[in-house]
């Protein structure tokens, strides 16, 4: 019954995700989607990704839930349209307004803090600032937002900030049995594998 709960909840927060409308939306099976979380822990795990285009802007952004038993993960991958760029990954105020980006996340929030250690790298070798967030029910969860691709700066002779492209994921444990190693190991599988268009 629990399970059946947790599927319905993670669907909704998906579903009435509090980002901005006037985008084309489309449901993409896991398989075809670039946002990946792949490792063992996962096995089993439900979910499929969430495209959102706004052609007026160029952007696209791709949100994934993905759970199973053990772990929920929530993530997205984000495309600014031209001349736009992602500023302030990394910092607690960015990665706290990207997890509340998720309803459920938002309607649940409870506090985050700084990590130890402070960063990890992903499969994909980058290095990301860690965060601990607690929720109503899932303690110790663990988050990054962290910005890559072409730099604001490559195009404003030094003076400009942000990223091109945007990564975040926030992996909770569902089980009390799950340990902090096991919620890294989740957290570290997460990538971008391929081009989304």
């Amino acid at each position: 019954m629990l399970k059946i709960i947790y599927f319905a909840l993670f669907k909704l927060a998906l579903l009435l995700s509090s980002v901005s409308h006037a985008a084309e939306e489309e449901i993409i099976s896991y398989d075809k989607c670039v946002l990946k979380i792949e490792t063992n822990l996962m096995t089993g795990a439900q979910g499929n990704c969430t495209a959102r285009r706004y052609k007026s802007k160029g952007t696209r952004n791709l949100y994934l839930v993905r759970h199973n038993n053990e772990f929920v993960v929530f993530s997205h991958y984000l495309q600014a349209g031209p001349g736009l760029f992602f500023t302030g990954s990394g910092h607690e105020k960015k990665v706290t307004e990207r997890a509340k980006v998720w309803n459920y996340i938002k309607d649940n929030f409870i506090s985050i803090e700084k990590h130890n250690p402070r960063t990890t790298r992903l499969s994909n070798d980058m290095k990301v600032i860690l965060y601990e967030i607690n929720l109503a029910k899932e303690k110790g969860c663990l988050a990054f937002v962290q910005g890559f691709g072409a730099g604001a700066s490559d195009f404003s002779n030094g003076a400009g900030s942000g990223n091109s492209k945007e990564l975040g994921a926030i992996v909770c444990p569902l089980v009390a049995s799950s340990d902090s190693q096991s919620v890294l190991e989740v957290l570290q599988s997460v990538q971008v594998n391929g081009t989304f268009r």
